[in-house]
């Protein structure tokens, strides 16, 4: 969701996003990437790492 809070020129607005991907993929083998759980962020940190590996491999 985006969001703007406005000024003098311009109103404050809120913009939902929302998106759908048609496509399905029939061929090949299913992917899973599992993620490792997020540790408590502060407010104000902009970016943190993210660490995850695939279940199984593809060739």
């Amino acid at each position: 969701m985006a969001h703007n809070n406005g000024d003098v020129i311009y109103k404050s607005a809120v913009q939902q996003l929302h998106l759908r991907f048609p496509i399905v993929n029939k061929e090949g083998k299913p992917q899973t990437i599992d993620f490792s759980p997020i540790a408590n962020v502060k407010v104000g940190v902009e970016t943190i790492a993210l660490n995850a590996h695939r279940v199984q491999e593809l060739k």
